[in-house]
């Protein structure tokens, strides 16, 4: 738990270094409406802009590389691509997601259909609990491959992570293979036979 030091505070003297109490609503700085140190908040707003110029950096260096990639050989987008892939798999197994994501994003501009980069994209989201994001990047993969029996599960447990706290979520479950179908163009009478023996009993269980 990090810790709050009001710098009009200081400390008792050299020799004995005691932090004095909060003076609170004495103080200029305290904010009594929302019980909180003014200084408090400025640091809560500097970390939070600072996230916001990181994000705005991010999507710049994806528009940079969107409009460079039109210049790259086939062989450079392919070199590239799983240097993007190899440093966002180092990136998701050193806990840094935020990184892993921008990687693995970086890998889909030079190559859009990539199962690879979906799947992981998928996966750092339903970590995160992005369930929208985890379910457009898992139907991505099974575009390019409709039998994933693995992939189908995941984007099936999305679904149920997002209806969980519905009361008609068992409506819902039943409702999801026919709009998966219908969404992905799988053949109208049933799923991947390999799909459905491994989905089945995610939609259908407890």
């Amino acid at each position: 738990m990090s810790k709050i030091v009001c710098p009009f505070l200081g400390f008792t003297t050299e020799a004995d270094r005691v932090e004095k109490p909060c003076m609170l609503e004495k103080c200029t700085f305290y904010n009594t409406s929302e019980a909180c140190c003014t200084f408090h908040e400025i640091g809560k707003a500097s970390r939070e802009y600072l996230v916001s110029l990181k994000k705005l950096a991010e999507q710049n260096e994806l528009i940079l590389l969107r409009d460079r990639c039109e210049s790259f050989t086939p062989d450079e987008k392919t070199e590239r691509m799983e240097l993007y892939m190899s440093q966002g798999q180092l990136s998701k197994a050193k806990g840094d997601l935020e990184r892993a994501t921008l990687d693995f994003k970086k890998a889909l501009i030079l190559d859009p259909t990539n199962p690879r980069a979906h799947q992981t994209l998928g996966d750092i989201y339903s970590v995160q609990g992005i369930f929208d994001e985890a379910i457009s990047a898992y139907k991505n993969v099974l575009r390019c491959d409709p039998d994933s029996g693995e992939t189908w599960i995941k984007l099936i447990l999305q679904y149920r992570a997002m209806y969980s706290h519905l009361p008609h979520r068992e409506t819902l479950y039943a409702e999801v293979t026919q709009k998966l179908r219908d969404e992905l163009r799988a053949p109208a009478d049933l799923l991947p036979r390999s799909a459905l023996r491994v989905v089945a009993p995610v939609v259908y269980g407890d």
